[in-house]
C-alpha cells in the first residue's frame, strides 16, 4: 500500500488503488485499518523502520564512512531504480491534506525527530572527540535538510548517480570539518 500511496500521491490513492495494490478488498482495508487516515498513519509507521535501517551505519567509528553509508541507503530508499515510486513518503504526505491531520502532523515529525536525532548522536561523538565550529544540532539539521533534497530530487527523476554525488561530496565536506577542527585542537 505504501508504494501506491508513493506512486499516485496521497490525495490521488483511492481505496480502489490500495485494493488493486494490495490484494485485499475494499470492506477488508476498511476493516483492518478504518480511514484513510489511518491507512496513512500505519504506512507511516512501516517507511520509519526503513529510515531506520538507513541510518544504522551512523554507529560506525570513522565519520566519513558512517555518513556516506547511511546517505547511501537514504539514497537506495528514495530511489529504487525505475521505480515511479521515488521520493520521501513523509514529504508527500506533508504536501497533502492530510498534513492538517494531528495524528499524520505528528507521526511525520515523530520520523523527522528520530532522524535528527541520530544525526546529532553521531555528531555529538566527533564534538566529543574534536570541538566542531558548528553543533552537532545544526549539523544533524544541516544532514536532514541534505536527506530532504535527495528526497525531492529523486522524485523529481534525478538519478542515483547525481544523488550520490551530492550526499558524498556532503560527506567529505562535513568529515574534513571536523578533521579540521581535530587539527586546530
Amino acid at each position: 500500500m505504501t508504494l501506491a500511496l508513493m506512486a499516485n500521491g496521497i490525495d490521488g490513492t483511492s481505496l480502489d488503488l490500495l485494493s488493486n495494490a494490495s490484494g485485499l478488498k475494499r470492506p477488508s482495508i476498511r476493516l483492518a485499518f478504518g480511514e484513510k487516515a489511518d491507512i496513512i498513519y500505519a504506512a507511516i509507521s512501516h517507511y520509519r523502520k526503513t529510515i531506520k535501517w538507513a541510518l544504522e551505519p551512523l554507529s560506525d567509528k570513522l565519520l566519513d564512512r558512517a555518513l556516506r553509508q547511511t546517505f547511501g541507503r537514504l539514497v537506495s530508499v528514495f530511489s529504487a531504480a525505475g521505480s515511479p515510486t521515488n521520493g520521501c513518503l513523509l514529504l508527500l504526505v506533508m504536501a497533502s491534506a492530510f498534513a492538517a491531520k494531528p495524528k499524520i502532523r505528528g507521526a511525520v515529525n515523530e520520523a523527522i525527530r528520530e532522524m535528527t536525532e541520530a544525526f546529532e548522536c553521531r555528531f555529538r561523538l566527533s564534538n566529543d572527540e574534536t570541538k566542531l565550529s558548528l553543533s552537532p544540532e545544526i549539523l544533524a539539521e544541516m544532514s536532514v535538510a541534505i536527506a530532504q533534497l535527495v528526497a525531492t530530487k529523486a522524485r523529481a527523476g534525478a538519478s542515483r548517480g547525481s544523488l550520490l554525488r551530492i550526499t558524498d561530496e556532503f560527506s567529505q565536506h562535513i568529515a574534513a570539518h571536523c578533521q579540521e577542527s581535530r587539527i586546530r585542537l
